[in-house]
């Protein structure tokens, strides 16, 4: 039975976090990760924390009590533009002040899951209300990616860190780190025997469908 690494997920001796790039960050980064994801190959948090070591991933449910929050330090952080979508679907009930001046904060919270997922973990965490959030929308220029988001705008775990790093910190470390996402996608189409490599901002189910119509194209002519 092959053996995976436990970071990057290939199979031993195809581990790819050598090519990995790193990054040095001065921004306290917690990722809340469902526990559904955790063993999820494609969880993209968990080849974030391979560029960014620094990064505390945290898994939901808590094992123990809920962390605490600080309303003043941290800001929670969702990958979408649209500020009405993320009030009416995080919580109905609550209102979101958004951050007016975002340096002051010294953590960046992220919930790491499906879009219904990351809603029941942030309704089920009222110690998180009080945190201000801030909404980032996507990179001119995506990076690929494995799943197809279920709405526009819709951002990758690794992504939305990387949007945020870029902001926070410098832009050339968005860019570097995007590197990194791209490098762990490319492996991850060559195992899955896509023979196209994937443009900005696609999927693996849309690199398919131009790869069967590529095929189709050939055959006709």
């Amino acid at each position: 039975m092959p053996v995976h690494c436990l970071k990057c997920t290939r199979i031993t001796p195809f581990c790819i976090c050598s090519e990995m790039p790193k990054i040095q960050t001065d921004l306290n980064i917690l990722i809340i990760r469902h526990h559904k994801e955790t063993k999820r190959r494609s969880n993209t948090a968990r080849i974030t924390s391979i560029c960014i070591p620094s990064i505390r991933i945290m898994q939901y449910p808590f094992l123990q009590k809920p962390p605490t929050f600080d309303s003043t330090n941290d800001l929670l952080v969702y990958p979408v533009s649209n500020e009405t979508t993320i009030r009416n679907s995080i919580d109905r009930e609550t209102y979101f002040e958004k951050a007016k001046n975002s340096q002051k904060h010294k953590r960046l919270i992220f919930l790491d899951g499906t879009w219904s997922q990351t809603r029941k973990m942030y309704r089920k965490t009222p110690n998180l209300h009080q945190v201000s959030w801030i909404s980032l929308s996507a990179s001119p220029k995506p990076p690929p990616k494995i799943r197809q988001s279920s709405f526009s705008n819709g951002m990758s775990t690794m992504e939305c860190v990387g949007r945020a790093i870029g902001l926070f910190d410098q832009p050339e470390k968005e860019s570097t780190l995007y590197r990194g996402l791209e490098i762990w996608i490319d492996a991850v189409r060559r195992n899955s025997g896509i023979a196209l490599p994937l443009e900005s901002g696609e999927s693996f189910s849309e690199v398919r469908i131009r790869e069967a119509r590529q095929i189709l194209s050939t055959i006709q002519n």
